[in-house]
């Protein structure tokens, strides 16, 4: 029952993590690249240094000390703009709340209404900045060593002679970087797209029962006001009674457990069983009034409630929604049937569509089973069916209720759409993050895939002069250009791929409706992220074609 409330659609904050992970990998990946582009074109400064008698070991620190303070100022600037969007992490905080707690909308609700827990209180302060710091060291180590160890590594003869317009092969470390941000920005794309796929089909569940025109709101019933069942059954009568004759209303009715709001579970099992061991965990209601109604849930078979079902010494009778009366009684027919709940053996007069209550996102119906209120009276929730828009009628209905008892708070006095929206809070602003992750990953591999081809071409400029010198066209150089730039696209898409169709089951979990490995989420990605590649080819490539052979060819 424990994986039956859990929401299937709701990204943990592991898997945004992750997500943040990746694109800080990318990230190094793109200053990795910078730092080798700049180390690469002070091969000649590094190679006059050495010979006028530096040593190996004052360039790496003078390389890894450029680097660090790169990486200190990045860190500086992210913390000033953290510290100006604490009041957006502070609405996710609360978003992702019931994925903390491992609790339901209430909880959530309390903290709308509330000041957030201090641990939820976003703030930028010393152990921030200590960690911005720590990281921003751990990434120039990691990503500056390379170009620094690579600097000592200098061939003075050739490093010498060359100047900027020899020739050379495409760097094969820049191109693993560059394939490497294409596979791992494909995972993230495929992720967020996956995500985006389930969010889609969860807004597309019905609920089992009509939202739209229809309010609810609790009854507060305290002992010291109503000190006995008796008074608390008079006062939800008044209420109802009085509700239905206000004008525009359609249906009244009362419930112990509203859908996305308040959920209490019990178990039920066949009268006839020996044991209770294979009783079904079940959302219990006892409704009175026209509730089926209020809330526009079908009748499928037998009858709803009547009045005489709500009179004290009424014969125990309960309304089984469609699931649990097949999980029950499979094939039989389960009108006429006995079952064993509260303690008690209960007769099924009814059975009524399958009504989902705690998210759209919840893989299946929930069980339920519903009583008449007067088997046990206690504080109820009122279903409101209107003919007119909800907002023009609650203050109807605030004046109608006090008027029976002035004392009433009426504080969750609201559509009953809206819970359903505020139940898809968490997984709107993860998918939110997540496709904002993704868009950020793709922007760095393009970013990566352009410097690396621009700084080929800068290296090859006197190859490509020499071409068009000799008669290549531009198309031609254009074309080459392009193949070169889209072979680490397509290396790096493959990859993506693969571990996208491998790290499957990790976010499998997460999805509604979808398999990880929806083809038209994958191709969709494959095109989007060749499509955005292509066109970062695009630039260095028209720039190739535009390359005058007599100054390519002039010597330095």
């Amino acid at each position: 029952m424990h994986e039956q409330f859990t929401g299937a659609m709701r990204p943990t904050l592991l898997m945004l993590s992750i997500a943040g992970a990746l694109v800080l990998l990318i990230a190094c990946a793109n200053v990795a690249n910078l730092l080798l582009v700049r180390a690469i074109a002070r091969r000649r400064e590094f190679a006059v240094r050495i010979a006028l008698g530096a040593s190996p070991g004052w360039i790496v620190r003078q390389t890894l000390g450029e680097s660090f303070l790169l990486a200190l100022l990045g860190a500086v600037v992210a913390v000033l703009v953290a510290s100006y969007c604490t009041g957006f992490l502070g609405s996710v905080a609360v978003a992702v709340q019931p994925q903390l707690n491992g609790l339901q909308r209430h909880i959530a609700d309390m903290l709308m209404g509330g000041e957030l827990p201090l641990m939820l209180q976003p703030r930028v302060d010393w152990t921030v900045l200590g960690f911005s710091l720590a990281v921003a060291a751990v990434t120039t180590v990691l990503f500056g060593l390379v170009p620094a160890l690579r600097a000592c590594r200098a061939d003075l003869l050739q490093d010498l002679k060359e100047g900027r317009g020899s020739s050379g092969l495409r760097p094969r470390l820049q191109s693993l970087l560059v394939a490497g941000q294409v596979g791992v920005t494909a995972v993230l794309l495929i992720s967020a797209g996956l995500f985006l796929r389930s969010f889609s089909k969860v807004l597309a569940v019905d609920p089992g029962f009509d939202a739209q025109h229809t309010i609810a709101f609790s009854l507060a019933t305290p002992g010291t006001r109503y000190p006995n069942p008796e008074r608390v059954v008079h006062f939800v009568d008044d209420v109802e009674t009085r509700l239905v004759g206000l004008p525009g209303v359609e249906a009244v009715g009362t419930t112990t457990n509203v859908p996305f709001r308040s959920q209490s579970v019990s178990a039920v099992g066949l009268a006839t069983a020996p044991d209770r061991e294979h009783d079904t965990l079940t959302f219990h209601d006892y409704v009175g009034g026209d509730l089926f109604r209020a809330l526009s849930v079908p009748l499928q078979r037998g009858r709803v409630f009547t009045p005489a079902d709500n009179m004290t010494g009424a014969q125990r009778v309960v309304i089984l929604t469609e699931k649990l009366a097949r999980d029950l009684f499979h094939e039989q027919d389960p009108i006429g049937q006995h079952v064993f709940w509260d303690r008690r053996t209960w007769t099924v007069v009814g059975l009524v569509q399958d009504v989902r209550m705690i998210g759209l996102d919840v893989a299946g119906n929930s069980h339920n089973i519903y009583a008449p209120s007067i088997q046990r009276p206690a504080p109820a929730s009122v279903i409101v069916r209107t003919r007119e828009s909800p907002a023009a009628i609650l203050e109807s209905i605030r004046r109608t209720v006090r008027a029976v008892d002035p004392d009433q708070p009426l504080s969750d006095l609201h559509p009953l759409a809206q819970d359903i929206g505020r139940s898809l809070d968490g997984t709107r602003t993860n998918l939110a993050l997540v496709l904002a992750f993704a868009a950020v990953a793709l922007a760095l591999a393009c970013i990566g895939i352009y410097g690396v081809l621009a700084f080929v071409v800068g290296q090859r400029e006197r190859e490509l002069g020499i071409r068009l010198a000799l008669g290549a066209p531009k198309k031609g150089v254009l074309a080459m250009v392009l193949r070169d730039g889209l072979s680490l696209v397509l290396a790096g898409l493959a990859v993506g791929l693969l571990a996208a169709i491998a790290g499957g089951r990790l976010i499998a979990s997460f999805l509604f409706g979808i398999s990880a490995h929806d083809p038209v989420v994958f191709a969709t990605v494959g095109a989007l992220l060749t499509a955005a590649a292509a066109a970062a080819c695009l630039l260095p490539a028209r720039r190739a074609t535009k390359v005058d052979p007599m100054i390519a060819l002039r010597a330095e």
